[in-house]
């Protein structure tokens, strides 16, 4: 695989980290790295995916990246550039 670097696309944009952890390959390697699990993933991850819940609360949840594991898992990454509580 060859990533290609531009000064305007660099990975702390959402949009360009979904894309990239949206291949199976690099999204495995991200989540083993920092859980420390052994990740199979069932289905390739979605990026910018969006799931909707019939709780008024949890109306919308998003996610840049979201996978299933063949061990029925979910994971999903986010790239965060500052903390919100």
């Amino acid at each position: 695989m060859k990533l290609n670097y531009h000064d305007h696309y660099h990975p702390s944009n959402d949009v360009v980290f979904s894309v990239m952890f949206g291949r199976r390959s690099l999204f495995c390697e991200l989540v083993s790295a920092v859980t420390g699990d052994n990740v199979e993933l069932d289905e390739n991850p979605h990026s910018q995916a969006s799931l909707r819940e019939d709780d008024v609360q949890l109306n919308t949840n998003r996610f840049d990246t979201f996978a299933r594991t063949k061990d029925k898992k979910i994971y999903t990454a986010d790239m965060q550039r500052q903390y919100k509580q």
